[in-house]
């Protein structure tokens, strides 16, 4: 039988009996913070797993202030602060949006130069409908299983999306995010004030958006939050000059590389 040396003996106890790494979340729930400012430090980070590492690779650092939890985001050698806000949901399970414009009609509507070239085919196939209501036309062609009237809507304008809201009054611009989890699924940014951005635009579609001419981003970025609404957490970093809001999004974008941000700009 081999005879191990104390020094190997000791090297394999300490194998056996070290701790495990522990993610993000972990030292989120535990509440294992620096008690002066609530950080979690940077070594204490190096931790965490493989996949976490890659998830903060823009130093995602989480503090504590008095039970509720904010994020801090490196870019451009500054730390930006976000806090958390409140949404509330009104309605989820939103279809067939696109149907309620009716402010138009079909011939109304091909005038406009993103729809001229749709023209010959509406007055070959369709030369009954002209006159009707765009909404009620799309929509009845879509109960026939007629998938022409994808040809009106912008990719994601015939999703399901949600209605929600900031829960209260929120006047400063800057950054925003959308988290699930650990992880940043979305960077974007508001010259005006959060509350305007996220009850007249993400929030609330009109019909019009679901359209050519409409806003797909807005429309993608909600369908995607009404498919998440039960995990999704928003937080916001208030700044006051729009250039230096721009600046520190395109740096955020590029560094934290987030899904949703990847997918809209492809």
């Amino acid at each position: 039988m081999k005879v191990r040396s104390p020094r190997s003996l000791e090297r394999q106890r300490r194998r056996t009996h070290a701790p495990r790494p522990r993610t993000h979340a972990a030292f989120w729930r535990s509440g294992l913070a620096n008690e002066q400012d609530g950080c979690i430090s940077e070594r204490a980070v190096a931790g965490a797993t493989a996949f976490h590492a890659m998830t903060f690779q823009a130093s995602l650092l989480l503090l504590s202030s008095r039970g509720k939890y904010a994020m801090k985001l490196c870019a451009l050698n500054r730390e930006l602060e976000f806090v958390p806000i409140k949404l509330v949901l009104h309605k989820n399970g939103l279809t067939n949006v696109f149907a309620m414009k009716n402010n138009k009609t079909v011939v109304e509507t091909l005038a406009n130069k993103k729809y001229s070239r749709l023209l010959p085919e509406v007055c070959r196939q369709y030369p009954n409908a002209l006159n009707e209501k765009l909404g009620e036309f799309l929509y009845r062609l879509k109960m026939n299983g007629d998938m022409f009237y994808l040809r009106f809507l912008n990719e994601y304008g015939d999703n399901t999306y949600c209605d929600f809201a900031v829960a209260e009054p929120s006047k400063p611009k800057g950054l925003y995010c959308f988290v699930i989890g650990d992880g940043v699924r979305y960077i974007g940014r508001s010259h005006d004030p959060f509350e305007k951005r996220f009850n007249q635009g993400y929030g609330h579609l009109s019909p019009k958006n679901c359209y050519r001419d409409g806003q797909a981003t807005n429309c993608h970025l909600n369908s995607l939050i009404a498919q998440h609404w039960a995990q999704i957490a928003c937080y916001v970093c208030p700044l006051e000059n729009d250039n230096e809001i721009d600046a520190l999004e395109r740096a955020l974008i590029r560094r934290l590389q987030p899904e949703w941000n990847i997918v809209l700009n492809r």
